[in-house]
């Protein structure tokens, strides 16, 4: 499973990029002075390797460092040294043990004056592009782009230049149809976030975010497990921008909370319901049960008509399991998002993904 680990893809297509764009970059350009040259020959390997992993990082990270060049002018020569010292204290620490400590201490200092360099770099105005997105088809159109371009430079050849822009026009199109596409969606996202419920309601480029409470300290990990989806549907992240149930109109107790988004009606089991005796059945599209609240979907199909159960946060392991298997065997639509991820229902088709 090698070849799917995101360091051993950048590390082999670094190698690849620096191998052979290097000695090709660097001939660009014949420089005379010895340390200038020397400034270029690092330049050119910086070069190669960003332009080999931009798409993989692109991907994976969805970031791009912008002063890349400044900061590989101290990586490159420092990973050298450093792997040199490294050397030496293994090969000294078998003879003369102090001089081993002496290195390593030496090694210590370079590598922490070195990344506070890097730091300072990080901290420069726009030293990071970042909120980049690429599909599979982009980085595959991309990496295909890559190639012809280079094929282009090598053998200067006209066909190798019409098929280079052919597939820059495919890749812009593909974010021009994916654009499109997310114009016209209007869906929503059903999240469980460590004892929290969210509901994300994403309409065309512009969305809003409900949650049953919030905390400012819980930020971050709103981010990391929201944030995903939102860069995927080209939105922005999260921000402050953020409304509660109860704000947003929801009636709101301790045992039962409910409420409307974009014309679906929602009800949410936050405590144990099964004493509650409704006079008639209560028509909903969908109910999340929390925290064990609920014991019997026999009970709960007596009382609600309901497209789809939500299992959210809070409920047991065993509780998931009996409610899943009595839901099969009533024939009802159930997700489970502790234990299948967020679920996201297409309220213009009308169709969950």
């Amino acid at each position: 499973y090698f070849i799917f680990s995101v360091g051993f893809q950048l590390s082999f297509i670094a190698v690849f990029g620096t191998v052979y764009l290097q000695p090709r970059l660097y001939q660009i350009i014949l420089v005379p002075n010895v340390i200038l040259d020397k400034i270029w020959s690092i330049s050119c390997v910086s070069l190669a390797a960003q332009l080999a992993t931009f798409p993989l990082t692109a991907y994976y990270f969805h970031q791009f460092p912008v002063y890349f060049l400044i900061s590989n002018l101290l990586v490159i020569p420092a990973a050298f040294l450093l792997l040199s010292m490294g050397i030496a204290m293994l090969l000294s620490s078998a003879i003369i043990l102090k001089v081993a400590e002496g290195i390593g201490m030496l090694i210590d200092k370079s590598i922490y004056f070195l990344n506070e360099c890097l730091f300072w770099i990080q901290e420069l105005p726009q030293s990071l592009i970042t909120w980049i997105y690429l599909d599979r088809l982009d980085l595959i159109l991309l990496y295909v782009v890559i190639l012809v371009g280079l094929a282009f430079i090598h053998f200067r050849s006209f066909k190798a230049l019409q098929i280079f822009s052919f597939l820059l026009l495919l890749l812009a199109g593909n974010s021009l149809y994916r654009n499109y596409l997310q114009h016209h969606t209007q869906k929503l996202v059903f999240y469980e976030l460590r004892n929290h419920l969210a509901i994300d309601h994403i309409y065309g480029h512009q969305s809003q975010l409900y949650l049953d409470r919030y905390n400012e300290a819980e930020m971050n990990l709103l981010s990391y497990q929201i944030n995903p989806n939102r860069l995927s549907s080209g939105l922005l992240p999260i921000t402050n921008n953020l409304q509660t149930f109860k704000e947003h109109g929801f009636h709101v107790s301790r045992e039962i909370s409910y409420g409307v988004i974009s014309g679906k009606k929602i009800f949410i089991f936050d405590s144990t319901t099964f004493h509650l005796d409704f006079k008639e059945k209560i028509s909903t599209d969908f109910i999340i049960i929390n925290k064990n609240a609920v014991k019997s979907l026999k009970w709960l199909s007596k009382n609600f008509e309901f497209e789809r159960i939500i299992l959210g946060y809070g409920n047991n392991r065993y509780h998931r399991s009996n409610l899943l298997q009595e839901a099969e065997q009533l024939n009802k639509a159930i997700h489970d998002i502790q234990n299948n991820g967020a679920l996201i229902i297409d309220i213009k088709n009308e169709r969950p993904k």
